[in-house]
C-alpha cells in the first residue's frame, strides 16, 4: 500500500511525462498486486507497431544483412540525396544504371540493374510477379514472412541479402571503382542460403528443390 501511495504522489507531481499517466496508473493500481515493472511499462511512450516488424525480426536473416535491412526500412542509408542534405557533394547519378539520380526508392527497385537482380532471385524461388516500388516489395515480402513457412523465411533472407549486397556493391563501385557482376551476387546469395539452411529444418526441403544457380 505504501508503494502505491508513493508512486501515486510521484505521478501527480509529474503530469507532463509521456501520455496520460493518471489513466495508466489507474489501470495498474486496479490490479490485485502492484508491480513496479508494470508501472514502468505503463509509463513508456506508446508507439504503433510498424508493419514490417516481423521481417526485420526474421531469425533466418544473418545479423549483418538484418542491420542493413533495418537501416533501409528506416530510410537511413546514406544515399546521394541524403548526403546532399549533410553538405557532402558526390556525383548524383546511380552507379548501376548511370541514368537517374541515386535515391533509396531508385535503388530499390526502379533501377534496372537492381530490379533485374531481385527478379532473377524471385524466379529462382519459383515466384513470377512484376517488381513494384519499394513499398510494394516490402509489403509483399512481409506477407510471405507471415506465412511462417520455409519458403517464406528463405524469401525474406533473399530480400535482405539483395538489399545488403546492392548497398555494398554501390559503395564499392562509387568509392573503389568496383565492377558490378550480377552472376557473382546470385552465387553469393545461393551459397549463403545453403550454408545457413543446414541448421534450419524448414529450409532444407525447399532448397533441395531449387536449381543449383538462378
Amino acid at each position: 500500500m505504501r508503494k502505491i501511495i508513493e508512486s501515486r504522489r510521484y505521478l501527480l507531481q509529474a503530469p507532463n511525462l509521456h501520455g496520460d499517466l493518471h489513466l495508466r496508473f489507474a489501470v495498474v493500481a486496479s490490479q490485485s498486486k502492484f508491480s513496479i515493472k508494470k508501472m514502468y511499462i505503463a509509463m513508456l511512450p506508446q508507439h504503433p507497431k510498424v508493419p514490417w516488424k516481423c521481417l526485420t525480426l526474421q531469425a533466418g536473416i544473418h545479423p549483418r544483412y538484418k542491420f542493413i535491412l533495418w537501416l533501409t526500412m528506416r530510410r537511413r542509408l546514406a544515399t546521394v540525396d541524403r548526403l546532399f542534405k549533410f553538405g557532402i557533394i558526390v556525383p548524383p547519378t546511380c552507379v548501376f544504371c548511370n541514368t537517374y539520380d541515386e535515391t533509396l526508392l531508385h535503388l530499390f527497385f526502379y533501377c534496372t540493374a537492381t530490379k533485374a537482380l531481385w527478379h532473377r532471385m524471385l524466379v529462382w524461388l519459383g515466384v513470377h510477379r512484376a517488381i513494384g516500388s519499394w513499398q510494394e516489395e516490402v509489403q509483399w515480402t512481409t506477407t510471405m514472412v507471415k506465412r511462417k513457412s520455409g519458403r517464406g523465411a528463405i524469401t525474406s533472407a533473399v530480400f535482405a541479402m539483395v538489399i545488403a549486397l546492392v548497398w555494398r556493391d554501390r559503395d564499392l563501385i562509387r568509392f573503389q571503382s568496383h565492377n558490378y557482376n550480377e552472376d557473382r551476387l546470385c552465387k553469393e546469395i545461393v551459397v549463403h542460403l545453403h550454408i545457413r539452411g543446414r541448421t534450419r529444418r524448414k529450409w532444407q526441403p525447399v532448397l533441395s528443390q531449387l536449381n543449383p544457380m538462378p
